[in-house]
């Protein structure tokens, strides 16, 4: 699955993308984590309602726990661990 996600959004709520002053010339970042998990970490860099993670099972609050802090996106790290305490 491809993201089409904003490189401004990646730069400002991640430390693990490079920011928008760096040319990608269209290239595609492959990512080793299921596009599930993806699809989840990648809502917390915009500025909307977060998941909340309780529709989510414990498995997959693990996995994007991992992903966020592999790619520092401290807002999902902080809901992910608020759900799992």
């Amino acid at each position: 699955m491809q993201f089409h996600l904003h490189r401004k959004n990646l730069e400002v709520n991640t430390g693990a993308f490079p920011g928008a002053e760096f040319e990608t010339n269209g290239e595609i970042v492959e990512l080793p984590e299921p596009s599930s998990v993806l699809q989840i970490m990648f809502r917390f860099v915009y500025p909307r309602r977060h998941p909340d993670f309780e529709d989510e099972d414990f498995e997959t609050v693990i996995a994007v726990a991992e992903a966020a802090g592999k790619y520092d996106v401290f807002s999902a790290m902080n809901t992910c661990v608020a759900r799992l305490t």
